[in-house]
């Protein structure tokens, strides 16, 4: 091994930034988000599956009335996976 390499990995130096702990706020966004997104992710699935018949084939009007809720799921979880992101990177 080369005595160059560094011990540690080059971690940002959080005591320079001057609030490390995380925002409130942030946390009750990323909860007002994700939850709704995931049951409603989960609900589409689960009722996608019951519409099927025993191949796992859906009908197109089935399958056309379950596309809102994909879109409203999907308006919450993009967002929130936004949010996440930038708490893993330590923003909020």
């Amino acid at each position: 091994m080369s005595s160059n390499l560094p011990i540690t990995p080059n971690l940002p130096n959080t005591s320079d930034l001057p609030n490390t702990k995380p925002a409130a706020w942030f946390t009750v966004l990323l909860w007002v988000l994700g939850l709704p997104g995931m049951l409603t992710l989960v609900g589409v699935v689960l009722v996608g599956t019951a519409l099927g018949d025993r191949h796992g084939q859906l009908s197109r009007d089935d399958a056309y009335s379950l596309v809102p809720w994909l879109l409203l799921a999907a308006a919450f979880l993009v967002p929130w996976a936004i949010c996440v992101n930038r708490r893993t990177k330590g923003k909020n």
